[in-house]
């Protein structure tokens, strides 16, 4: 939950490296590794870089924020796929027609941004949304090296989807 932000003694001993922006994360991060030598963990709408080489100094260095998306959004998994990466969002406030997550019944604002890993933000141009989805559980590189997706459909029932170079 937190790396070190010199609050409390407690916290400074969590992580000895360097933290650039904010040392808090705002939910409990999930991590994935990318093809440009880094680590980067993605908590609610937020992305931090992670370097752990020497580049990155003695302990390494984490770098608060570097993508933040709308606050509407909630990052749910990523992968990084031919020098892209790939986050799966959903609408952060439960629902399109205000639902609880437990008894939502239609269709979530679901989608996916692909991110250069370069560019400080993202927009609609780097967004593929995802009709007909509530959930999206997994996004994933096959074995056949295809990129896919495991997702809830509106209808209740899992669904595979492939990414054919435009949509899932």
């Amino acid at each position: 939950y937190n790396w070190s932000n010199g609050a409390a003694a407690v916290n400074a001993a969590l992580y000895t490296g360097t933290v650039t922006g904010s040392g808090t994360l705002p939910f409990p991060p999930f991590l994935r590794v990318a093809t440009n030598g880094y680590m980067y963990a993605f908590s609610a709408n937020s992305v931090y870089k992670i370097d752990g080489t020497t580049a990155g100094g003695t302990a390494g260095t984490i770098t608060a924020n570097v993508l933040v998306l709308d606050a509407a959004y909630k990052i749910t998994d990523a992968v990084d796929w031919r020098n892209m990466m790939f986050i799966s969002v959903q609408d952060a406030t439960g629902s399109a027609f205000g639902q609880s997550a437990d008894t939502r019944r239609y269709a979530n604002i679901c989608g996916v941004f692909v991110w250069d890993r370069v560019s400080t933000q993202v927009g609609q141009r780097d967004f593929i949304p995802l009709y007909g989805v509530k959930y999206i559980n997994r996004i994933y590189v096959a074995h056949d090296g295809k990129l896919r997706m495991i997702a809830t459909g509106a209808d209740g029932y899992t669904q595979l989807r492939e990414y054919n170079g435009s949509s899932f």
